[in-house]
């Protein structure tokens, strides 16, 4: 796959060639060598299926309301449910306010700093997630939010009040995103009595944009132009940019469409909650129980808060938390346990906001771990529940009347659950990418830090591989490594030709199985080789510090991917001797050791493997003699470490060896 090209002049070069009718190789030739070698080799943000590719609801939302809606019309999205695979109705539009409108998507992972939680985004993803075209730089029209009919007639909007008619919004170019090319656009339209659909604004890229900002805009409707003043009135957002992928991204919140407004009424009786707490435990939406409990390492949790208001004083506005423990008994909730957490003001001034401010809120509180309340000493598992309430006094502003009868403090609450259980995972579940390598000998490898210092067995490891582009049964090559210096160290276990599973439902993870023993301390590494498959990214929490990619020169942290790939480690007890193998047979008599190539075991077994310490498997001959000692070749000795793994019956063992 041709990566996205950030300027033009591979299309302007394209239109050339067509134009001197070269042959298709040569057009093909010409348009590898415009792939930048930054681009081959590494880690590669990708698309993925974000929705199911059948909505599974009534066909409500391709009709349109029995009458038209009334001003005030407002969504800042906070009240669309997000990532609930048990809602089919999940991260699309609101059917009551929007129509025709399931391309967009609506989610928390793709914006940056908005102005409320939930934002709507734009790119070259279709209503089932998928790319509107596979022609690699195809281009045009793309996602559009379009609204319900608004009642505009003399019964809605009287002819003193049409002067005083104006849309806000806020945009944001790229956000969590790709940035858009300088030739692609976000408009507006309008739809007038005729039923034709008029540009109203056009927004192209600027140098200036920050893809951290949401920039606040407002249009008024032409008081002039009897023909948008009909009872059948419609707006809508769509954009311009590339069709094969998740390109050119544009993001849109907070749109608020009254009369009785100016030029200058883009303040709001209004103090949202504008981001998702962050982790409590270290970097970890949810670690192992067992790790937990020996050494409790708790985070501050933060969440931020936006005052929309743009009045000149400041404005005081507060917050409480509250926490819920739920402990688990062999799968059964025990009552649940509820505590004020923590409670304070907002903002750097004991609580007072300025206008327009941003504010980030840091809990110093931290759960009590020895508490049998909070952390029964019995549970197998404990989910920890933290709600969080701004105390915004949005009902109780001066300001309010004027936007009767939207009650603001929607926006005001979240709820975020932690895990403590088997496992750890840096992601919450939901892939707003996906993630893979660019030729079959890269590797990557994702680090993982214990919250003990204790060793532990790895039986399995969770994984998302999105269906979307996944070939008939692939394959997949799977590596464990332990730490060198902050680099994926000597290789401890691998796990080859795995066969991945189509799973038919998104964000649905599938578990790898550890056949061995496998036993890790402190931080070790989960690696896999294959340029076929895609891994699930989550845009909310960054771990790309933790991906580490190996093109053939060695291992080097990965700067080109943002996120954390959807892969979980899990615990359990294991066994100390592998499965179906005596004790007195585990280990592996192998002599000479070290060797030039060519040693012995001193009884017979069934040879699957030998494998140097980055992965690959290594050609060998095998002979067994007539006492059962078995003799293994190496047809390539060349010097270095080397696992052996052999089998007997359905149970396996290892042995490390070294060449000289």
């Amino acid at each position: 796959m041709i990566h996205k090209f950030t300027n033009d002049t591979l299309r302007n070069t394209l239109k050339t060639l067509r134009a001197d009718r070269l042959s298709p190789h040569t057009v093909v030739f010409i348009m590898l060598l415009f792939v930048t070698t930054d681009s081959l080799g590494q880690l590669v943000r990708d698309a993925v299926q974000r929705k199911p590719a059948i909505r599974k609801t009534s066909s409500a939302s391709a009709r349109k309301q029995s009458t038209p809606l009334s001003l005030p019309f407002w969504d800042d999205f906070s009240f669309t449910p997000i990532d609930n695979p048990a809602d089919t109705n999940a991260n699309y539009p609101l059917d009551s306010i929007w129509i025709n409108s399931e391309s967009v998507w609506i989610n928390e992972g793709v914006g940056v700093n908005a102005p409320s939680i939930n934002v709507a985004t734009f790119d070259g993803l279709n209503s089932a997630g998928l790319p509107y075209s596979d022609v690699i730089l195809a281009n045009g029209l793309r996602d559009s939010l379009t609204s319900q009919p608004i009642d505009l007639s003399e019964t809605g909007v009287a002819l003193g009040e049409r002067n005083s008619l104006f849309l806000s919004f806020f945009y944001q170019w790229q956000g969590n995103g790709e940035p858009p090319d300088k030739n692609d656009f976000f408009q507006l339209e309008f739809k007038n009595s005729s039923g034709e659909w008029e540009i109203m604004m056009t927004i192209y890229p600027k140098t200036t944009m920050s893809r951290t900002e949401f920039y606040d805009t407002i249009i008024q409707v032409p008081f002039d132009d009897a023909r948008f003043f009909h009872n059948a009135f419609q707006f809508r957002f769509d954009n311009f940019g590339r069709k094969s992928g998740p390109f050119d991204t544009w993001n849109l919140d907070y749109i608020y469409f009254d009369k009785n407004r100016t030029l200058s009424s883009t303040s709001y009786p209004d103090r949202s909650l504008a981001s998702e707490p962050t982790q409590l435990f270290g970097r970890y939406t949810a670690a192992p129980l067992e790790h937990f409990r020996k050494t409790a390492p708790f985070d501050s949790i933060e969440f931020d808060v936006k005052n929309l208001k743009k009045s000149t004083t400041e404005i005081a506005i507060g917050y409480n938390a509250n926490m819920t423990f739920r402990n688990y008994e062999s799968g059964a909730a025990l009552a649940d346990y509820t505590i004020l957490f923590s409670s304070g003001g907002v903002g750097p001034n004991g609580g007072l906001m300025n206008p327009s401010e941003r504010a980030r809120v840091r809990m110093e509180t931290k759960p009590n771990a020895s508490d049998p309340l909070q952390f029964n000493p019995s549970a197998d598992s404990i989910d920890v529940i933290l709600k969080i309430n701004v105390i915004s006094g949005d009902n109780l502003d001066s300001g309010r009347p004027n936007f009767l009868p939207i009650d603001f403090r929607i926006n005001d609450t979240s709820t975020t659950t932690y895990k403590l259980k088997d496992y750890y995972a840096y992601d919450d579940g939901t892939a707003e990418f996906s993630a893979r390598l660019n030729t079959t000998s890269d590797k990557l490898a994702y680090a993982f830090d214990m919250l003990t210092d204790a060793v532990d067995t790895l039986v399995a490891f969770d994984v998302y591989f999105p269906d979307f582009g996944l070939s008939a049964d692939p394959t997949v090559d799977f590596q464990i490594y332990d730490d060198a210096n902050g680099l994926p160290g000597d290789l401890q276990y691998t796990i080859t030709s795995y066969t991945l599973v189509k799973q038919g439902t998104i964000n649905k993870f599938q578990r790898v199985k550890v056949p061995e023993v496998v036993r890790v301390k402190q931080r070790f590494y989960i690696g896999y080789t294959s340029p076929n498959v895609r891994i699930g990214l989550d845009a909310n929490n960054d771990t790309g510090d933790r991906m580490f990619v190996n093109v053939g020169g060695g291992w080097y942290r990965n700067t080109d991917v943002t996120g954390s790939l959807m892969i979980r480690p899990l615990f359990g007890k294991g066994k100390d001797n592998p499965v179906g193998i005596p004790e007195e047979q585990t280990l592996l008599a192998t002599y000479p050791n070290p060797s030039h190539g060519e040693f012995y075991m001193d009884r017979a077994f069934e040879v699957l493997q030998v494998i140097s310490i980055t992965g690959q498997a290594m050609p060998f001959s095998s002979e067994v003699y007539s006492d059962q000692q078995q003799k293994v070749k190496l047809q390539q000795a060349t010097p270095g470490l080397y696992i052996l793994r052999v089998r007997k019956g359905n149970a396996f063992a290892s042995q490390k060896i070294i060449v000289r």
